[in-house]
């Protein structure tokens, strides 16, 4: 039984509100200032969302987007709780890009687990190397699901699941290179705030 256009809204906004009232519950774990810790949040859900469904380039199998760049940036740069927040605007952007609510449903758990993962392990350490594994395992956590969403949920076949995911897995790597490299190059300013967690 797939969901609605009213059930995937639904499922959004009561992910989105959900995460909203964990985030107040547990907001004394940040180890930046609150109004600091807010910016983030709402830029990491608006960035994401926007880069998903502006930055487009249509294929014939599905649209490539940066929104996934987003998604890893923000996961990275602050750690699992904007990467999981940016999840939900990647999941909110698919929505508004596909107009397909079962796609958007699992795209916003996928998202949101990509983007926990990245954020996770993206704050374990300054290194390059930390930041690549975080991306790529973030990366691969969103295409297998995604796969296994077609397989067994929609129950595409395998020549067509690949063919379907095959823009999603050009931007995935396009956002592993992007996020990354912005990172890399933002860390390198003397004022930029460290993951919101502590390590």
């Amino acid at each position: 039984m797939g969901a609605t256009a009213g059930n995937a809204e639904l499922i959004i906004l009561v992910t989105a509100l959900g995460y909203a009232v964990y985030l107040l519950k547990r907001r004394r774990a940040f180890t930046l200032p609150g109004g600091i810790v807010l910016s983030i949040l709402l830029g990491s859900l608006a960035v994401t969302l926007l880069l998903e469904d502006v930055a487009v380039l249509k294929t014939e199998t599905g649209p490539m987007t940066l929104g996934y760049a987003g998604l890893l940036f923000f996961a990275l740069a602050f750690g699992e709780t904007a990467g999981i927040t940016a999840g939900i605007g990647l999941g909110a952007g698919e929505y508004l890009l596909r107009g397909d609510p079962n796609w958007a449903a699992a795209s916003l758990i996928a998202s949101m687990a990509a983007g926990g993962l990245a954020g996770f392990i993206g704050r374990g350490g300054e290194e390059f190397s930390t930041a690549l594994l975080g991306a790529v395992l973030g990366g691969s956590v969103y295409v297998i699901f995604m796969y296994t969403y077609l397989r067994i949920v929609t129950g595409v076949g395998y020549s067509d699941a690949l063919s379907m995911l095959a823009p999603v897995v050009s931007s995935v790597t396009t956002a592993v290179i992007l996020g990354v490299g912005l990172l890399l190059t933002v860390r390198k300013w003397e004022k930029w705030p460290g993951p919101l967690e502590g390590s």
